[in-house]
């Protein structure tokens, strides 16, 4: 299985005017961490970033639901088997079209 995997990269660098190192992340320029120690820098970069990227999976993951509940299903409350049954075949024939 080929999966593409994107590495975010990182930068530390002084800031003269703060006084402190800077920790930035190029995929994620609005993101930063300031730090005395350029280690610590890193670490809370890295840190932001991947709160970050867990939160945009999550949007798209409801994004991608809501798409899927909109788009492609209509729910209906069901009652007994015939019900089901013709609910089923009116999907079908939906989706057919």
């Amino acid at each position: 299985m080929n999966t593409y995997v994107q590495h975010p990269t990182f930068c530390v660098s002084w800031s003269n005017k703060d006084k402190r190192y800077i920790g930035l992340c190029v995929e994620y320029p609005e993101l930063q961490w300031m730090d005395e120690i350029p280690e610590v820098a890193l670490a809370g970069i890295r840190c932001l970033v991947a709160e970050q990227k867990n939160q945009d999976a999550v949007a798209k993951l409801y994004q991608m639901q809501t798409v899927l509940d909109d788009e492609l299903f209509e729910f209906k409350p069901v009652h007994g088997f015939a019900q089901l049954m013709a609910s089923l075949n009116e999907q079908k024939s939906k989706s057919a079209r």
